[in-house]
């Protein structure tokens, strides 16, 4: 399957305070984010797309040009550098946040998307649903 616009619910979190701590989001921001069932949207086509993150305590949109450095803030709340690329059912987002490397990696397939969160040897894994 490849990379496609829709709405996607978190069903399943695992170590994602854990990367947020590695990133270096504030306490408060983890424990709300563990809290959480965000929704995420993808949308676009070609070479420029937009990918919001929907929370019950605040809204996250990046919008960029595959393969272009983006300036934004994440849904840590920290400011980032990224830069998307998308291969095959793969969205990747490599990311300067707070000095170090991190990466995201959205895989789609089945109805779902599959998010793994990497920075500073700590991994994380979101599982959401398809709602569209």
């Amino acid at each position: 399957m490849a990379v496609v616009s829709g709405t996607w619910t978190m069903v399943s979190s695992d170590g994602y305070s854990e990367y947020l701590k590695a990133v270096g989001a504030p306490l408060m921001q983890r424990a709300a984010a563990e809290k959480d069932t965000p929704t995420i949207e993808l949308s676009g086509e070609g070479e420029a797309w937009t990918l919001k993150t929907l929370t019950g305590l605040k809204n996250y949109e990046v919008s960029f040009t595959l393969g272009t450095p983006v300036e934004h803030k994440g849904v840590e709340g920290l400011p980032a550098v990224s830069t998307f690329t998308i291969d095959g059912s793969r969205l990747t987002d490599t990311a300067t946040i707070d000095g170090g490397e991190a990466k995201a990696v959205y895989t789609f397939g089945g109805g779902a998307v599959q998010a793994t969160f990497t920075a500073k040897g700590v991994t994380a894994t979101r599982v959401y649903n398809s709602t569209t």
